[in-house]
């Protein structure tokens, strides 16, 4: 606490002195080790317990690999009964859900009851399966299976148990459904064959009773005459149209003028135009060489002339005949082929009823016989599911590998004892805390030491004294009678190690002032004093002026104290000439900073004698007993000390420790 007070004087430059630490203080420090020594002994002793009170879970853990059945050969036929095939085979995880069911947790319990394992606390299906457990491993057919309980080893046989009646079961389960399957499909295939034999005989005698031959129209009689029919009657339609347009084009011909017949179709008017054509031919061989004139006299001309002529009216009379004739031959086409369809539509006529009757007995022929293919197409889809899953009932089988088998755990899986006592200890830690402060919240205190500070404004620096609660604050001397008194700065106070460092830097000069300061005597005394004030007989020091006494010195003390020069002074420079306040203030800013000590600068004579009289009144020394020790000290300085002073009845000098620093 010394330590912090000198760092605050020295940072802040505003108090001087950190607040009482008396016995207070000590009780307050006593209550609370009490109690947070028993709030975490009762803490850590009530958990410990209950952590290691709890009894120890094993666990035991196999993993399996578990190929389900493969599924049934699809039915290719639309129309399967609905009892023709059992459901698809389960996947992964319906078989991980039927690895801790019921059935087969009743079944593994039965076996270890007649093998004599004991089963304490699992005696009932419910608790064993809320101790089992099992997973798949994602993206795997890889199942792991525990059981955490009390029994290391009823724990791996009921998981070993378990994975042998589960092997069982679906090798029973699979040979069973397997067999009910084949019996359905044999069943069902029985069915179909007396259907079949059933329809066939009635297409059979639908077809005799009706004379079908086919479903096929042209393998019927009457149907394909009917067809025939149908065919000529269009043959005669189109000849009836043919001949009405060459009637009609023969007319036209007519009447326009033009000719019917082509010369090459008759041989007659082919011939007539040979000729005709000759005659013409020599007409005009004649006029190439012959004039008109010549030409109107000669009688081979002439004739040539007369002969055209007639052989061009033959021409058009014969041409006139073949017209009438290709028309009278048109009209007589032309009748025939209306009369040939007319008796075509008639026959037609009289043979509708019969066909359409008979048509409608052929569709109905088909039809049964579409049902027949069908059931036979049905027919051999069976067959052929029949033969696949006879073929492949071996490789549809369910299959189960064991890649661990469980073995006895020995390493407790729960509770983590030591975790768990870590974690009450480290609660049992944050109660103590906890109650610590709450005592000190509640417990009433008593009234602290108040703190006068001086700010910088008001003169002299800023500075701080304490005051205890019972104490007077010190006058405080103005230096005008219109402002307030200033307060009293004390020096700085120094720590216990900061002293010991000084004391272990000094030598000479300098480690006679620390004796002396630090034994009580004042800087001006010390001045003056003698090596001849040394008593080595009663190792005590004299020292005289107003205040004289003998202060008792350490053998320490004694031997940096000893002179052979009993009349030089105590306190000398290396000529032996004394040392004035200035010198001795230089001599122990210059060990301050030897030493390391913070702040060398406030390391004065003051400041090394107010720490020790600091020392003695932190102790709870009567003033009176400081006076015969250190001399008269001013009120100013008493009101300080006092603030210092812990509450409570004060020291004897026996029981005060004074020397300083305490190591040494």
């Amino acid at each position: 606490m010394s330590s912090f007070a000198g760092a605050a004087m020295r940072g802040a430059g505003v108090f001087s002195a950190p607040p009482a630490l008396g016995p207070d203080l000590q009780v307050r420090r006593s209550r609370r080790w009490r109690v947070f020594g028993a709030v975490f002994i009762a803490c850590s002793v009530l958990g410990l317990i209950y952590d290691f009170s709890r009894p120890a879970e094993y666990r035991a853990e196999a993993r399996v690999q578990i190929t389900p059945a493969a599924s049934l050969p699809p039915v290719s036929s639309s129309q399967q009964p609905s009892n023709a095939a059992p459901p698809p085979a389960p996947g992964l995880a319906d078989e991980v859900q039927r690895l801790t069911g019921r059935p087969l947790i009743e079944r593994v319990r039965d076996q270890l009851h007649r093998a004599g394992v004991e089963m304490d606390g699992l005696e009932s299906a419910d608790a064993i399966q809320r101790i089992l457990s099992a997973e798949a491993v994602a993206d795997s057919r890889i199942v792991e299976l525990s059981a955490v309980g009390r029994h290391p080893d009823a724990l791996a046989r009921l998981v070993n148990g378990l994975i042998g009646v589960y092997r069982d079961e679906i090798a029973e389960q699979f040979q069973k459904t397997a067999a009910q399957t084949l019996t359905q499909s044999r069943e069902e295939l029985d069915r179909l064959s007396a259907r079949i034999a059933e329809k066939r005989a009635a297409v059979e005698a639908f077809q005799a009773q009706h004379n079908i031959v086919s479903a096929n129209h042209q393998e019927n009689a009457l149907l394909s005459g009917v067809k025939d029919m149908s065919t000529s009657l269009n043959v005669a339609n189109d000849r009836v149209v043919a001949a009405e347009a060459r009637l009609r084009s023969l007319r036209e011909s007519a009447a326009a003028g033009k000719s019917i017949e082509r010369a090459r179709d008759n041989p007659t008017l082919a011939s007539i135009e040979q000729r005709a054509s000759q005659t013409r031919e020599a007409l005009r061989d004649m006029e190439r060489n012959y004039t008109a004139d010549y030409m109107a006299i000669d009688p081979n001309a002439r004739a040539l002339r007369a002969r055209l002529a007639e052989l061009e009216a033959q021409l058009k009379a014969q041409r006139s005949a073949s017209r009438d004739a290709s028309i009278a031959e048109a009209q007589e086409e032309l009748a025939t082929a209306q009369e040939a369809a007319n008796r075509l539509r008639q026959q037609m006529a009289g043979a509708r009823g019969v066909v359409q009757s008979f048509a409608i007995r052929v569709s109905e022929y088909k039809a049964m016989q579409d049902e027949l293919d069908q059931l036979e197409a049905l027919h051999r889809s069976s067959l052929e599911r029949l033969v696949k899953l006879e073929a492949s009932e071996r490789a549809r089988m369910p299959s189960l590998s064991v890649i661990e088998w469980a073995s006895t755990p020995h390493d407790t899986w729960r509770p983590r004892y030591a975790r768990d006592a870590a974690i009450v200890l480290a609660a049992a830690l944050l109660a103590a805390l906890f109650a610590v402060w709450l005592v000190d919240y509640l417990q009433s205190r008593g009234p602290q030491p108040a703190v006068v500070v001086s700010p910088v404004w008001l003169g002299g620096g800023a500075s701080a004294v304490q005051i205890g609660p019972n104490a007077q604050p010190p006058q405080l001397q103005a230096a005008r009678p219109d402002l307030l008194p200033a307060p009293l700065a004390l020096p700085r106070e120094l720590s216990d190690s900061e002293s010991s460092a000084l004391l272990a830097a000094a030598s000479g000069a300098s480690r006679v002032a620390l004796r002396c300061l630090f034994a009580g005597v004042d800087p001006s005394e010390l001045l003056i004093l003698r090596a001849g004030d040394v008593d080595l007989e009663q190792a005590a020091l004299r020292v005289g002026g107003a205040s004289q006494r003998r202060i008792g010195l350490t053998a320490d003390a004694l031997a940096d104290l000893r002179s052979e020069a009993p009349d030089q002074p105590l306190l000398r420079n290396a000529a032996g000439a004394p040392l004035d306040r200035a010198a001795l203030d230089s001599l122990l800013l210059c060990l301050a900073h030897d030493a390391g000590v913070q702040a060398p600068a406030e390391v004065t004579a003051d400041a090394l004698r107010h720490s020790y009289l600091s020392h003695l009144a932190r102790q709870g020394v009567r003033f009176s007993d400081l006076a015969l020790r250190v001399g008269a000290v001013p009120a100013e300085r008493l009101a300080a000390y006092s603030a210092m002073a812990p509450t409570g009845q004060r020291l004897a000098a026996e029981q005060v420790d004074w020397f300083y620093p305490p190591v040494h």
